[in-house]
């Protein structure tokens, strides 16, 4: 499958020390070939490795190439052979100097594992990354391994929120800590795994940064009013508070969507019925749909104060 990513004229800056602005003005002894599929003309400009390589195609768009020995044994000039393509990663315009900045000072091996990172979670979870991806995590693990270098610490504030809510995601930042430590002799605190796991979900395509924020605080808001009203302390690693947040999860999606869930099981003497023999259960999920409304103008309904009162119950035991 092929993902066109997006970056800037980083190629042309690898290409040409000088300052011309025009993109079709390049040396002489230029090698083009056409492309089978859609006629485009590419030629690599800089060789990052053996599987990745920057080049320009012939409307003056800069592209990073990647494949399996796509710059093994070529050298600027050199064609790239339409067969040797897994992925093609294209730059906006006015990325071109952080983007410069990051391929021209940045060890071949930080991309190779962000793009490793990036294969896992795309096969894991079934997405598609958004292209930018490559570059945030990329800049984000080299500052990582430096802090690590430096006994540098960084906490991440929403690290028991991420692990709890996105454990997939979690996962494979542990996994992106266990390569970065294969790769470069780098131990990173487990901290960064939520980092990672962040920019995954940031990364997929149904999903925004505000979405995941907004649902880290609603859930973690609503857990805390129940710890508080019950005076207790949730064991994030229990299948029934996993139930519970991903009861939550799913509440989210549907305020943040403008959705309605009226399906399933309601009746109003049973809900009645539950609120009399339950009063603090009830007394929580008054609280937060109180929650809601002040940080969200969002009231629960009888029906999904119903099921939140359930799933409490079956938490609290």
């Amino acid at each position: 499958m092929e993902i066109d990513v997006a970056v800037s004229s980083v190629a042309q800056g690898l290409l040409l020390s000088s300052t011309r602005q025009d993109p079709h003005h390049y040396p002489q002894g230029v090698m083009w070939v056409f492309f089978i599929g859609g006629l485009r003309r590419v030629q690599i400009v800089k060789v990052f490795n053996n599987n990745a390589v920057a080049s320009i195609t012939d409307d003056g768009q800069d592209v990073i190439l990647t494949g399996a020995g796509i710059g093994f044994q070529k050298h600027t000039g050199d064609a790239v052979e339409e067969n040797a393509i897994e992925k093609r990663y294209y730059f906006h315009d006015g990325e071109s100097d952080s983007i410069y900045g990051l391929f021209a000072h940045t060890p071949v091996e930080f991309f190779n594992i962000s793009k490793s990172i990036m294969d896992e979670a795309e096969k894991r979870l079934h997405i598609v990354l958004k292209d930018q991806v490559l570059i945030a995590l990329t800049d984000h693990i080299v500052f990582a391994v430096e802090r690590a270098r430096n006994g540098e610490g960084f906490s991440n504030l929403m690290f028991s929120e991420v692990r709890g809510l996105y454990r997939r995601e979690y996962e494979i930042g542990l996994w992106g800590i266990h390569l970065v430590e294969e790769a470069l002799g780098i131990r990173l605190p487990e901290d960064e795994a939520s980092f990672i796991a962040l920019h995954i979900l940031n990364g997929q395509s149904d999903l925004s940064a505000t979405a995941v924020l907004d649902t880290i605080h609603l859930v973690s808001g609503c857990i805390q009013v129940i710890e508080e009203l019950y005076g207790i302390t949730f064991d994030s690693d229990e299948l029934s508070y996993i139930r519970l947040t991903t009861h939550l999860k799913f509440l989210a999606q549907r305020i943040f969507s403008g959705t309605t869930d009226e399906d399933g099981f309601f009746d109003q003497q049973m809900f009645d019925l539950l609120c009399e023999r339950n009063p603090l259960a009830h007394e929580c999920a008054r609280k937060i749909s109180a929650f809601l409304k002040s940080d969200f103008l969002y009231s629960l309904s009888d029906r999904e104060e119903f099921y939140l009162m359930i799933h409490v119950l079956k938490t609290i035991g």
